[in-house]
């Protein structure tokens, strides 16, 4: 935990910034924010590595915020104008909603889209490696391109044949300050897996690295069990008295795909449980609804894939169930990460472990009970999610989790 004597006013934040996040209810900042704020009112090009619900929507928000009023004071203007100065990409529907949500408590705001971004100086990139990967990347690079341009090979022979060198190179604009946050980095080792790390090395290579050392490692916080199943007939039954004896518990249940979420959601009501869902097939504003009641009633009972298992923010969850184990360690630390989040003492995580995720449950248990970052672990993950897609595929039901890359993900 981060000290007691630590100060928003150390961070270099103004005093109306300060005013406005006390407001909100945040008396001291984290230890992420600690770092990250001063580094970004630097105007730094920074990477964020920390744990999930250790607040870093706001280590980025705030800098970025008093960033944007300064300029506008030097401007001369009060008027935020058509077209955004700041722009957050996150990977869904529901995120963006959060931090929209959360920048207008601080102070007024407004929602742009993403084509209007002649006047913007200041770019974040939240869960940076689902973004910088898959589905989301092209988009994320034309971005990236399109407001940090940076001089290509071809631009440097096209320069060479003139006689002329790198210094010689005018960028179409200034390029914009860029913020990428994540709770998770993997820094592969070896060259056939791509590293997130090594990517924004290579793009940013100044960049601000700023990593907490709770990152890629589970909270001390969290209890957790891990239950060996022959297949999903004994988790069924096994989940009801898992459930029971957490009555009045807020919970989350995990599954890796739409169909078994279904199947589970159906079991529990069949069985006399207020459940709801959240998956990428539910429509938009009925996944609202569960995601509101996750946020607002004390024994929510929700069944999800991946979907849920980023970013959102829940208080007081405080039973994390994953009814199917997580196909990666990444997707681990997301899922665990919603329980025992920044502020509660205690979480528990029951982990069911069937035979096709004994070796990747394996190694993450032999990592989370030495107390140990479980970063070796994200190198093993392919081989197994090969095996898992193999599965679903034969379940004839897709999976909707983090790293598949389905656009729908973003809906």
């Amino acid at each position: 935990m981060w000290g007691e004597d630590a100060s928003f006013e150390a961070t270099g934040l103004d005093q109306d910034l300060i005013k406005a996040v006390r407001a909100c209810g945040f008396e001291r900042p984290t230890r992420i924010q600690e770092e990250a704020i001063p580094a970004i009112l630097r105007g730094k090009n920074t990477v964020i590595g920390a744990e999930t619900g250790s607040g870093k929507t706001l280590a980025y928000l705030l800098p970025v915020m008093q960033r944007m009023l300064k300029q506008m004071a030097e401007e001369g203007t009060t008027d935020f104008g058509p077209n955004p100065r700041a722009l957050v990409l996150v990977p869904n529907q529901e995120l963006a909603m959060q931090v929209a949500l959360m920048m207008q408590r601080l102070s007024r705001t407004q929602l742009a889209q993403p084509e209007m971004l002649d006047q913007v100086k200041a770019l974040v990139v939240d869960e940076a490696d689902m973004l910088m990967q898959g589905g989301f990347e092209d988009d994320v690079r034309k971005i990236l391109d399109y407001l940090c341009p940076r001089i290509s090979n071809t631009k440097r022979r096209m320069l060479a044949k003139q006689g002329l060198s790198e210094e010689d190179y005018v960028p179409p604009r200034p390029p914009a300050q860029v913020i990428f946050a994540a709770a998770t980095l993997p820094d592969w080792k070896g060259d056939k897996v791509k590293s997130i790390v090594r990517t924004l090395r290579l793009l940013f290579p100044d960049a601000v690295h700023i990593n907490t050392m709770g990152l890629h490692r589970q909270s001390l916080a969290v209890e957790t069990e891990w239950v060996e199943v022959e297949d999903e007939e004994e988790s069924l039954p096994l989940l009801l008295d898992v459930l029971d004896k957490s009555r009045g518990v807020k919970t989350m249940v995990f599954c890796n795909t739409i169909a078994s979420a279904k199947d589970t959601h159906a079991f529990l009501l069949e069985h006399g449980w207020e459940a709801h869902m959240i998956h990428k097939e539910v429509p938009p504003a009925v996944r609202a609804e569960a995601l509101n009641l996750l946020r607002v009633k004390s024994d929510a009972l929700v069944v999800c894939t991946d979907i849920a298992a980023r970013g959102i923010d829940a208080p007081n969850v405080g039973h994390v169930i994953q009814l199917q184990f997580a196909p990666n360690a990444v997707t681990y630390l997301h899922r665990i990460g919603r329980t025992a989040r920044a502020g509660s003492l205690h979480g528990k995580a029951t982990n069911f472990i069937d035979p096709s995720s004994r070796d990747v449950a394996t190694a993450i248990r032999k990592e989370v009970e030495e107390r140990k970052t479980v970063a070796p672990v994200f190198s093993r993950n392919r081989g197994f999610r090969r095996r898992l897609k193999r599965s679903q595929a034969a379940e004839g039901s897709k999976e909707d989790g983090e790293d598949s890359g389905d656009s729908e993900e973003s809906k």
